[in-house]
């Protein structure tokens, strides 16, 4: 199939699409509305992937390190964001919160126990993805 026939293929259910937009406005809200959660959703769970990967990057270099020299981390961020020691790329990113994910076991902790969910909410806050979700 050519360029030229797909373009004409989606060209005829995009028209068909408008058309209805115009006439039902409520179909056009839904449509309008389904595309920003969708969007939100993958902005989220990709934000969630990239504070997970560092999260386990963070605590490997943790374990490594409290191998050769112990030390008592005293973060209430999660591990690779805010104060922790080996945050990098987060290391602005300051937000706390109670929650099941665990620090290293060989390294002593005030907070043994965070949340990531308050990180992953301020990385979209700060790249400005907003839940569509009515207040």
């Amino acid at each position: 199939m050519s360029d030229t026939e797909i373009e004409e293929r989606f060209a005829v259910r995009i028209l068909s699409g408008l058309r209805a937009f115009a006439h039902d406005m409520t179909y056009f809200v839904e449509m309008a509305e389904t595309g920003s959660r969708i969007h939100y959703k993958r902005e989220l769970y990709a934000a969630r992937k990239e504070a997970e990967e560092e999260e386990a990057r963070a605590q490997r270099v943790c374990e490594a390190t409290a191998k050769s020299a112990p030390f008592l981390c005293a973060s209430k961020s999660a591990c690779g964001f805010g104060r922790c020691l080996f945050a990098q790329e987060f290391k602005g990113i300051r937000a706390t919160g109670d929650g099941d994910r665990q620090r290293p076991a060989s390294v002593a902790a005030r907070q043994p126990t965070y949340s990531l969910e308050p990180a992953v909410a301020e990385m979209l806050d700060r790249r400005g993805v907003r839940s569509t979700r009515k207040r």
